[in-house]
């Protein structure tokens, strides 16, 4: 009989992420499932946030092998709606309506529905928070954050144009019929 084991949350893919079990053990997780499991290991403190750093280093070790060049089409490159994303991480931010003096970007979700779209990591308490990324003001140098809706029009655009890859190749060369039984 298999032990129980404790579930922490999910992941916005709908994968599980569980207490007991190490990275090394989700090997359909993806970066961003890491990245995920990681916010939720830091928030629960698990081996005083060992495990938060072990799934973290799970993500750069998956985003390192898909940006590695290989033999693979357009799913191995990164669009740059997904660049974007990615450049946002790290940011130093405040907001004056919250009350945020210093903070670095955790996660940035511009796709999902709720309107607190930035994770921010207080560097005075260390505490998490989610943030509307419009009330955001960078501290880093690095320029103006990118808004949401101009990411959102940008993959908006790219969905477009591979769907329209797709019709082409299918209308090349239609899939072979899937047959249930």
């Amino acid at each position: 009989m298999k032990a129980r084991q404790t579930h922490l949350g999910t992941t916005p893919s709908g994968k599980k992420v569980y207490l007991e079990r190490l990275p090394s053990e989700y090997p359909r997780f993806s970066a961003e499932d890491h990245s995920y499991a990681a916010v939720i290991h830091g928030a629960n403190r698990t081996d005083g946030g060992k495990r938060a750093e072990q799934h973290r280093e799970a993500a750069r070790a998956k985003l390192r092998s898909v940006n590695r060049p290989s033999g693979r089409s357009a799913h191995a490159t990164k669009s740059t709606s997904e660049a974007m994303v990615e450049r946002m991480i790290g940011r130093r931010v405040k907001s004056g309506w919250h009350g945020l003096v210093d903070g670095e970007i955790i996660q940035w979700e511009p796709f999902g529905a709720g309107m607190t779209d930035v994770l921010v990591k207080d560097a005075a308490s260390g505490k998490l928070t989610w943030y509307a990324s419009h009330g955001l003001s960078p501290i880093d140098g690095k320029g103006p954050l990118p808004s949401r809706e101009g990411v959102r029009k940008i993959r908006d655009t790219e969905m477009a144009d591979s769907m329209k890859k797709i019709g082409e190749r299918w209308a090349k060369e239609p899939p072979p019929p899937r047959i249930r039984r």
